[in-house]
């Protein structure tokens, strides 16, 4: 630890002072798990006002701070970032009001925790949620691979120390869970750290030593272990209650809702454990509590939500048990009523267990909090923002007062943050966006909607694709019809197959079958293989946004199931899936969702990959960014072929629409020369 990082101690604070405390500025914060008092209640209003859009604009920017399901925080005006990105774990202090960079810090690490086992789309990169200390000034987090870390904010960003609780502890494999078969999983370590007085405290699940470890949080030594020695359970964060008037703590183990103290010499001792196992050791959406009452809710083998009553002396007692899961979102307990988002948007009374209403269209990724001025803020699916009437406003029916669809495409698994007046969404693939509810201008460089920018109003091609563009391998326009369009593929040809043809205009018309591009497919691997990177240009139309399969519109493939890549339509929305040595043959794990478009509309779709990052532009702006394909291309096969409209063995995922130009290069474009050419394809 650096000398000058040395701090004046302070005397002890009871939980209780503690929350007291937050909640006095928490207007202006978000500083830990579920915000400044952990409980998914903001002092802020959602700024909603009838007739009046909401959000009320665009992002007033975005930017990709590397992969997780981890949450950002806000504190003083400064956002709080922690995400995985080519082999690091980075830290990133950005200024709230610009998404610019005010330091930078990272470390080497794995994508998953070294016992990594199942499940590896949701759970790579970094997914616990930073911690802040005002006292300190220090900012705690905590890598799949089970890095506690402590950083000086003050000293930007600067090492005070870093532990490795694998290391350190010898943490073996999660166990076998319940008795059902192929359940056994591990995501390596998942639960926010949390701040009490002298500790930074994680559960660690050393099955020795104690589940749960407080470590002095200026030094990093341990403190004290708990006597449960449970394994971790895979949840979002660790609980303050209060019972009795001593401060304790809950957290979802891989057998219990467990229920601990905090107070001086009786700080690990359990108070309850609550059984509660589920299969994949999955209690994701973490315990809610209240008083002396917790809810634990799980889908999977539970299906249910159980509220507890704990005591010093008598320990856990259910007092309901519902039908009425969650699987991701953690409960908001607010004025007598449950909320939570997963599988819809449910309200519960938490008196009795029952069900109020349900609504909305949330599926299994969602979060959200409670505004002050008693509406829902959620968060979910691949990127929607919606507000709700809280119970308060609309005791009978879930009323969805405004939606914002699509802001990003991806999953939405981190938790929705509101701080100073911003709204603040985060993606797995890293993507955040931050939303001013005060007015704000976008920043600088910002695109003006995070809807489908402007085409040109005419695509003449004329000059494209340009005088010998670095890089290209391969282009065709519209007009070339069967002529040789070829840079390195000297020998290219097309050949039509089924009911492929061209149009007027000299574009290729696909309404079943496809152009098989002959000659090109080997000097597109060799220049790929070799650079393990990519630009593909498409300029493009579909007749019908009901396509599924999703449709090949461009496939580098050998049948419906192996392939190099596929740009397919799903929808109103394009998907890449791409083979890489740490992607399957069939590109899908994970797939990646594009960018929306519109029937009947000529786009620009440019995609670029490189070390690990993808982005996607549409019309020249960058609407998808992505980490969460890794890897080479040296396990692409070279009896795959590249056909347009259709799977190279033919079959059922026949494309409808109209190709007026491609090109692929064998690198990454700049955004600067993306949008150069989207002026070069209207001239």
């Amino acid at each position: 630890m650096k000398e000058d990082l040395r701090v004046k101690p302070i005397s002890p604070f009871s939980l209780s002072c503690i929350l007291f405390s937050l909640s006095a500025f928490g207007q202006e914060n978000w500083s830990h798990w579920l915000g400044d008092n952990r409980n998914g209640i903001s002092a802020e209003s959602s700024g909603f006002e009838p007739g009046k859009p909401w959000p009320p604009g665009p992002p007033i920017w975005t930017v990709n701070v590397g992969e997780g399901a981890s949450s950002p925080i806000l504190v003083d005006g400064v956002v709080y970032a922690f995400g995985w990105e080519n082999g690091e774990n980075v830290t990133r202090a950005l200024e709230a009001k610009t998404g610019k960079v005010i330091w930078q810090e990272s470390f080497p690490g794995p994508r998953f925790g070294r016992q990594a086992r199942g499940d590896q789309r949701m759970y790579a990169g970094a997914t616990s949620t930073p911690e802040f200390d005002a006292e300190s000034g220090f900012l705690f987090t905590l890598s799949a691979d089970g890095d506690l870390v402590a950083r000086n904010t003050k000293a930007d960003g600067d090492l005070v120390w870093h532990q490795n609780f694998y290391t350190l502890f010898d943490v073996p494999r999660r166990p076998q869970i319940t008795k059902r078969k192929n359940t056994l999983r591990d995501y390596g370590y998942t639960t926010s750290p949390f701040v009490f007085e002298d500790w930074v405290i994680a559960e660690v699940g050393d099955r020795k030593g104690g589940c749960v470890k407080a470590f002095d949080k200026k030094t990093g030594k341990l403190a004290w272990s708990s006597e449960n020695r449970d394994p971790a359970g895979h949840t979002g964060g660790l609980t303050p209650m209060t019972i009795e008037g001593v401060p304790c703590l809950a957290v979802a183990t891989s057998y219990h809702a467990l229920v601990l103290r905090l107070d001086g010499s009786n700080a690990g001792k359990t108070v309850a454990e609550f059984p509660w196992a589920t299969d994949f050791s999955n209690t994701i959406a973490g315990i809610a509590a209240q008083g002396n009452e917790l809810l634990i809710a799980s889908r999977y083998n539970q299906m249910a939500m159980a509220k507890v009553a704990i005591s010093l002396r008598g320990g856990a007692k259910q007092v309901w048990r519902n039908q009425y899961p969650t699987g991701v979102c953690t409960p908001v307990i607010h004025d007598g009523r449950i909320y939570f988002a997963n599988k819809g948007i449910h309200c519960v009374d938490f008196k009795t267990g029952k069900l109020i209403w349900e609504g909305g269209r949330i599926g299994d990724a969602g979060s959200c909090f409670v505004a002050a001025d008693d509406r829902l803020v959620v968060w979910g699916n691949d990127g929607d923002l919606s507000l709700v009437e809280t119970a308060g406003r609309s005791p009978k029916k879930c009323t969805v007062l405004a939606e914002k669809r699509g802001v990003f495409n991806s999953m939405a698994w981190p938790h929705v943050v509101l701080a100073d007046g911003r709204i603040f969404c985060k993606t797995v693939n890293g993507d955040l966006a931050c939303f001013s509810l005060k007015g704000e201008a976008p920043a600088a460089g910002t695109p003006s909607s995070p809807d489908t920018p402007a085409a040109p109003t005419e695509w003449k091609l004329s000059n494209w694709p340009g005088e010998n563009p670095a890089g290209l391998i391969w282009s065709w326009k519209q007009g070339d019809g069967l002529a040789k369009r070829s840079v390195a593929a000297r020998r290219a040809k097309m050949e039509a197959r089924g009911s492929a043809k061209f149009d007027a205009n000299g574009a290729m018309k696909l309404d079943g079958g496809g152009f098989l591009l002959k000659g090109v497919s080997g000097a597109l691997m060799d220049r790929m293989q070799k650079s393990n990177a990519f630009t593909i240009e498409l300029i493009f139309q579909t007749d019908d946004l009901r396509q599924k399969g999703p449709a090949r519109v461009v496939s580098f493939s050998k049948d419906p199931y192996e392939r190099n890549f596929t740009i397919g339509q799903e929808g109103d929305r394009l998907s890449l899936r791409l083979r890489t040595s740490t992607n399957d043959k069939n590109g899908m794990k994970p797939e990646l969702k594009l960018m929306k478009f519109e029937q009947g509309r000529i786009n620009s779709v440019c995609l670029t990959f490189e070390q690990g990052s993808f982005v996607g532009y549409l019309n020249g702006k960058p609407v998808t960014r992505s980490r969460a394909v890794t890897g080479d291309f040296s396990n692409w096969d070279e009896l795959h072929g590249l056909i347009l409209g259709d799977e190279f063995s033919g079959g059922s995922r026949d494309w409808k629409g109209t190709i007026h130009a491609l090109a692929f290069f064998d690198r990454a474009l700049p955004e600067s020369e993306v949008a150069a050419r989207i002026q070069l394809a209207a001239e």
